[in-house]
């Protein structure tokens, strides 16, 4: 079955995660046999399949016994379809049993726990959830229906019910003092909460789980809990602890002969190491991983290997060997790889294309990478609003019994004074009963809440997202730390704060989109951030109240930033080689047709006028030349700068349209910009300009540049119709195209009213230092 998802390349899989049932056999002479899976499966192996050759064919129960020990040492090895096959034969000899019969619902189990597609894990979901719902609650079948279904859930990304039915469990077989259970579900919340972050939590639980299996020898298990607990420092960045982890995983694995698990343990020490800068001693290692590997019936483990070689390639600067690697990592559009790990093999290839030159290609692996971590994102955040929302109404909830509570408690007290005085009192005190029936389930009610608001504030506190709450007087309300951290104010700051404090320029309650938006974020300090802002509406039941999800995208604006300086670079020096070279060319075509014609006329040569017209020829491909070495490189050096270039642009923009148009410059001092920037701003100017000619009806229009010791400002002003005030300022693609550009230059774009008419938009950005 592909698992789970804790980071980065292949370590994000559930690899090597094989649990055996908990649900014990009641076949005694064959519980010896079982119980010896979780010190050595590999033992395991043989004398079953002896036993179960020797076995009468009509002695059912003996034979769906003994292929429920074939699955369960399969699974632990990593051989999922002989697992999936014992599973399937073991049911077979049980087809006339109901589902609650405790062996056939350990091999109906142990099959789900093999599902490795989309569908598979969906159809897992779903004949879990009706084991469960025929399976006698409080019962150890029952606590091991609410793991495989815990596990199916992980495998869909879907935490916070994972985490749901993993406590119950752990609850349930704690209070029962299931030990071998409990032990399993410690390690099942261990895992979740490393996928969400909660790395301390997580360790704890998973500290209990090697514990318990220390003290019973079971070698097995603990090989499994030591490389999870590699993977967790590993997301730690104690590479260290993650080289002592593997390496104990990779012996105890030895002892049994899982020699698949051994490669899977060195592929983690090899990224360990190569994020640690020790190339030398991962080098080794990447290379028996990738060959150990290359050959198993697991695509998705190979490739795991070869993804974690690549990262070495790429360390060891060797581009071409880490995109040969991730090319066949990624064939077939990597439909062998988990999900949440396709978008960084496209990042690492990405690099890698970059690092050789190959800025089109890199350009196209990071389109992809981005295209999927938006797919990604999106699915987090409807995850994310979800737990949100469960959390908002159940704090309502128990706030409700709270005063429920308290009502009662009043009346109780008042009808027993009562029924110390009169007869009628002994009729009241049955109504008292019920009251009081009713304030116990309230009580239990509220734990119930108490205990899912527990888990859910545990995800909602490891998320990597800012969170917050928008309420209906535009006060905003910290709901998470991450957000408190990212910004440098307390909880309690938020409450003096709003949306423009922040540097968010759209307010839902007006009317704005609510899709996902970027804009220059500020923190306490006066520092600015890129992020993305998404909100959701808490209605119907808190309307003009928001959910609002905020995302730092700084190092996405990095690299797209990068990406697009290598494009301005190649344009500008092609726009340069046009200006110098092929213009000079032109430029000396034209003077000698001119002469040559000149002399042909002196001398009344009938080729005269077509020299002359030669001659015009040259001169307007000079003109073309020109133009589109001005269009390549607007407002680079070859065209005079940006001064000069919004000079141009303001006087073609009057001479092909009946509206005035004027420039006006107030220089305090130089400007002092990189040329990336002023292609951007530039930009920025014709689109304004563009957009106040057709859509505002303007007659004058003033474009002014200004410079501060600190500062820059673009204004481009008409005195036009105005903005509508039923359109958000953020519609439209040119709008958003603007606000883009400005976002990469590191500008704050501003679009508003003037008076008594029009509209102006106004772009600001630092000015570069003094050199």
């Amino acid at each position: 079955m592909g698992r789970f998802n804790l980071g980065c390349l292949a370590l994000l899989l559930w690899t090597g995660s094989a649990f055996p049932s908990c649900i014990p056999l009641s076949e005694k002479s064959l519980q010896a046999l079982d119980e010896r899976i979780v010190v050595n499966p590999v033992s395991v192996l043989g004398p079953a399949r002896n036993e179960l050759e020797r076995s009468r064919p009509d002695d059912v129960i003996r034979r769906a016994s003994l292929q429920a020990i074939l699955s369960e040492a399969y699974y632990q090895v990593e051989r999922d379809r002989e697992s999936r096959e014992a599973a399937v034969a073991g049911m077979y000899n049980l087809a006339a049993r109901p589902i609650t019969d405790p062996l056939k619902a350990r091999l109906l189990l142990t099959r789900i726990d093999t599902s490795d597609s989309a569908a598979a894990i969906e159809a897992g979901i779903a004949q879990s959830t009706q084991i469960l719902q025929v399976l006698p609650a409080g019962t150890l079948p029952y606590a091991c229906a609410l793991l495989t279904r815990a596990r199916m859930y992980q495998a869909q990304n879907r935490l916070d019910l994972a985490v749901a039915d993993a406590l119950i469990m752990y609850r349930l077989t704690g209070s029962n003092h299931w030990d071998e259970a409990h032990a399993l579900a410690a390690e099942m919340i261990g895992s979740l909460y490393a996928d969400t972050g909660d790395l301390d939590e997580a360790r704890q639980f998973l500290s209990e789980a090697i514990d318990f299996e220390e003290r019973q020898h079971a070698t097995n298990w603990l090989s499994v809990n030591h490389y999870f607990m590699g993977r967790l420092e590993l997301r730690a960045g104690r590479y260290d602890r993650v080289v002592e982890e593997m390496r104990k995983a990779a012996a105890l694995s030895a002892v049994v002969g899982d020699m698949r698990s051994v490669s899977m343990s060195k592929t983690l020490m090899c990224i360990a190491l190569t994020r640690d800068g020790r190339l030398h001693e991962a080098q080794p290692l990447c290379e028996q991983a990738d060959s150990e590997l290359r050959d198993t019936d697991r695509p998705d483990l190979s490739k795991s290997a070869m993804a974690a070689h690549a990262g070495l390639l790429l360390a060891q600067h060797d581009a071409a060997g880490a995109i040969s690697k991730l090319d066949r990592v990624l064939a077939d559009e990597g439909r062998d790889i988990e999900p949440r790990t396709l978008p960084n093999h496209y990042l690492s290839r990405s690099r890698a294309h970059a690092a050789l030159g190959q800025f089109r290609a890199a350009y196209e692996d990071f389109n992809r990478f981005y295209d999927l971590m938006q797919v990604a994102n999106a699915s987090e955040r409807r995850r994310s609003i979800a737990v949100l929302r469960t959390r908002f109404e159940t704090e309502r909830a128990i706030e409700h019994g709270q005063a429920l509570q308290q009502e009662n408690d009043e009346q109780r007290e008042l009808l027993e004074r009562r029924s110390q005085v009169t007869r009628l009192w002994a009729a009241v005190a049955f109504g008292a009963a019920a009251v009081i029936g009713l304030l116990f389930y309230v009580l239990r009610a509220r734990q119930r809440h108490a205990d899912t608001l527990e888990a859910q504030t545990r995800i909602l506190h490891s998320m990597n997202e800012g969170v917050m709450l928008l309420e209906a007087d535009g006060s905003l309300r910290c709901i998470n730390g991450a957000l408190a951290s990212a910004l440098g104010y307390s909880f309690e700051e938020f409450r003096t704060l709003n949306l423009a404090a922040l540097g968010i320029d759209v307010d839902p309650r007006c009317g704005s989109a609510l899709e996902p938006h970027e804009c220059l974020l500020r923190r306490k300090d006066g520092s600015e951030f890129s992020g993305m802002v998404a909100f959701t509406s808490m209605a119907p039941r808190n309307p003009g109240e928001f959910i609002c999800i905020i995302q730092d995208i700084t190092e996405r604006k990095r690299m797209e930033r990068a990406l697009l300086d290598v494009s301005a670079r190649e344009q500008r020096h092609f726009g340069q080689e046009l200006h110098d070279g092929l213009g000079q060319e032109l430029t000396g075509l034209a003077l000698l047709a001119r002469g040559i014609a000149g002399e042909a006329s002196k001398q009344a040569s009938p080729m005269a006028q077509d020299l002359e017209y030669l001659s015009q020829i040259a001169s307007r491909a000079i003109e073309t030349c020109r133009g589109v070495a001005r269009g390549l490189s607007p407002a680079g050096e070859v065209q005079g700068g940006l001064v000069q270039a919004l000079q141009d642009l303001t006087a073609r923009v009057a001479a092909m349209h009946t509206v005035q148009v004027k420039f006006r410059q107030s220089l305090e001092v130089p400007l002092r910009i990189l040329p990336a920037t002023g292609d951007h701003v530039y930009r920025i100017a014709q689109e304004a300009l563009a957009n106040a000619v057709k859509h505002s009806g303007a007659s004058r229009i003033e474009v002014e540049l200004q410079t501060s010791p600190t500062k820059v400002r673009l204004q481009v002003a008409d005195n036009g119709n105005g903005l509508k005030s039923d359109i958000p300022v953020s519609s439209g693609l040119g709008l958003r195209t603007m606000r883009y550009r400005a976002s990469l230059i590191g500008a704050r774009i501003s679009i508003g009213p003037v008076r008594p008419s029009g509209t102006m938009v106004m772009c600001e950005w630092p000015q570069l230092p003094e050199p």
